[in-house]
């Protein structure tokens, strides 16, 4: 199954108490899409069409070491 990941940021919505805009990469498996997004210490990945939060990835500093670059960044996203 083929993973691409959106090098452009793009707004999302999530499903919170209510629709919260926010901006990450999209990310996509195959038929499904998916959005990464950074929240304080946390990389959230959400379902695009719902918002629904599938996971947080918790961000500790070889991560965001590891991330601090866009080419980095996109190179984590798409192996995570």
């Amino acid at each position: 199954m083929k993973i691409a990941v959106n090098e452009q940021p793009q707004q999302f919505y999530l499903a919170l108490k209510k629709w919260t805009p926010a901006v990450g990469h999209e990310i996509k498996v195959g038929q499904y899409r998916f959005s990464a997004i950074p929240v304080k210490n946390i990389i959230r990945v959400s379902e695009v069409t719902t918002g629904a939060k599938l996971y947080d990835i918790p961000v500790n500093f070889a991560i965001e070491t590891l991330t601090a670059t866009k080419g980095f960044n996109l190179f984590f996203l798409s192996n995570w």
